[in-house]
């Protein structure tokens, strides 16, 4: 996977408004979106207070990434993949 400046926009250190201080960062996610190329990662991070938290970002401000919103992303790359292999299969 490629690795873009984009993607390590989170940092151990850094103070979130609102949400914490990141002590660590546990998982880069990548995200898909249809018709979006911007906001194309995810971030689980454990803050300094002990919670774990999952982070994306809106517009290049980083949020945080809820599970509904998480499952609709899941949703949205399952029909892709399905339309794909539906695809593939009629054209191999």
């Amino acid at each position: 996977m490629m690795v873009s400046n984009t993607e390590h926009q989170v940092q151990v250190g850094q103070v979130l408004p609102d949400i914490g201080v990141v002590s660590k960062i546990i998982k880069v996610v990548p995200v898909l979106h249809k018709g979006w190329d911007m906001d194309n990662y995810g971030w689980l991070v454990r803050l300094e207070d002990g919670r774990y938290v999952a982070l994306t970002t809106d517009h290049g401000r980083i949020v945080l990434w809820s599970i509904e919103d998480m499952r609709e992303k899941m949703a949205e790359a399952q029909e892709s993949m399905m339309a794909i292999a539906q695809t593939i299969g009629v054209v191999a």
